[in-house]
């Protein structure tokens, strides 16, 4: 189902942060996919519990926003430093 409560998604990527030593987690959304849209806010929650980062990302593929993507992730890298 799309919303089902305890969803291990967040758990599963706090857990792969932590074994390979990344600083955060970067959460690419397709643009009016709802299996992901409904899970962001529980992988958020379990990540924001495991104290790590994340950046949520929303790409529609029919319009060009490359550098605006490029843009928000440099600001996102630059917080984490």
């Amino acid at each position: 189902p799309l919303y089902e409560y305890g969803k291990p998604r967040g758990n599963i990527l706090a857990n792969m942060v932590k074994e390979t030593g990344s600083d955060a987690v970067l959460f690419c959304l397709t643009k009016f996919c709802d299996p992901d849209a409904f899970d962001q806010p529980l992988v958020k929650k379990d990540l924001e519990k495991a104290d790590v980062s994340m950046l949520s990302i929303e790409m529609d593929q029919h319009v060009d926003s490359t550098q605006q993507i490029r843009t928000r992730i440099q600001g996102f890298l630059e917080m984490q430093l």
